[in-house]
């Protein structure tokens, strides 16, 4: 009887210890296939652990537009060294037709004296332009009592051409000359610079300018050889009348 019942206490402790061993078996299988479950979205897949990794999105990067703009042209046209002529409408040119000629061969200031019947303001001085003006020129203009400097005036290559045919300049403010005073007016010329009209040596050699009766041409003048700022007090006269050096003339209207 004793030995039944321990045989009975022995299967029971066997089955328990069986049944344990089979619970243990079971949780490890589970535990290896959770270690093998991929969960992808909603789905699993069995395998390899899955990469929570997250790649950060792609920046996009969009060029600026661009933005350059170009500066407008401003490009300015550079004046004239002398601005255009604005003769007043009532002043007229002493010669009324510019005188040509072939000379050349002198540095210094050459032109004429003359006198004036009238009152008169001048207001500008003009060169003739003999083919091409490409030297610039000082018109002087000397009162002949006082040999005094009067005016100055550039006249360049650039200068206005009237309908004459003078390159023309302004004077920097008027100038009044006197009835029956006697003044020189001169231009600045170069040796193999631009030509200019000639008295030549005797009266026929060259034509006589053509002046208006408001003034009277005297005599060729000129100064001595290179030099310009002193009073050209040297003269000839090969003859006739009306004949100057160059055949500069200046603007005037009657006082």
């Amino acid at each position: 009887m004793k030995i039944k019942k321990f045989i009975s206490l022995l299967l029971i402790c066997f089955m328990s210890c069986a049944l344990i061993l089979t619970s243990f078996a079971g949780c490890s299988n589970t535990s290896d296939n959770n270690a093998d479950t991929t969960v992808v979205g909603n789905s699993t897949v069995a395998g390899s652990v899955a990469d929570t990794t997250t790649s950060a999105p792609a920046v996009t990067t969009t060029a600026a537009p661009a933005t350059t703009t170009a500066a407008p042209e401003t490009t300015t046209g550079i004046p004239p060294a002398n601005p255009p002529a604005n003769i007043p409408a009532a002043a007229k040119s002493f010669l009324t037709a510019a005188a040509t000629g072939d000379r050349n061969n002198y540095n210094g200031p050459v032109g004429y004296e003359f006198q004036c019947n009238a009152d008169m303001t001048v207001t500008f001085v003009g060169r003739p332009l003999n083919g091409e003006m490409l030297d610039s020129h000082v018109i002087y203009i000397w009162d002949v009592s006082a040999q005094s400097l009067l005016a100055t005036v550039a006249v360049m290559p650039d200068s206005p051409l009237d309908a004459l045919g003078f390159k023309i300049a302004p004077l920097s403010a008027p100038l009044v000359l006197k009835k029956d005073q006697q003044y020189i007016i001169v231009s600045s010329e170069q040796t193999d610079g631009d030509k200019w009209y000639d008295v030549g040596v005797a009266e026929t050699d060259a034509p006589e300018l053509s002046p208006t009766p408001d003034c009277t041409i005297i005599t060729p003048a000129f100064g001595n050889e290179d030099d310009y700022d002193s009073y050209p007090a040297n003269v000839y006269n090969p003859g006739g009348q009306n004949k100057g050096y160059t055949g500069v003339t200046f603007y005037y209207t009657l006082n």
